[in-house]
């Protein structure tokens, strides 16, 4: 799944690695899902829109994460 770019799980409790994920997913719906949080190994890099109604997430990482954005030019 490496180049996925949409993921949408309805109600689904998906366990294991998430470092096969595609780093370049920039959509995720995932309805109903009862994390509390997501895995450390979880890419948003590229990530626009997250919809997660229904879920058990209350915060997206249980540590904290670096995130690395690129420099935007200033727009006049």
């Amino acid at each position: 799944m490496k180049n996925l770019k949409l993921l949408q799980i309805n109600g689904a409790d998906l366990t294991g690695s998430f470092e096969q994920l595609s780093i370049v997913l920039t959509w995720i719906c995932w309805l109903e899902c009862p994390l509390g949080f997501l895995p450390s190994d979880f890419t948003l890099d590229y990530v626009v829109f997250i919809d997660m109604k229904y879920s058990n997430m209350r915060e997206l990482w249980k540590e904290k994460k670096v995130r690395n954005t690129p420099k935007c030019p200033k727009l006049v």
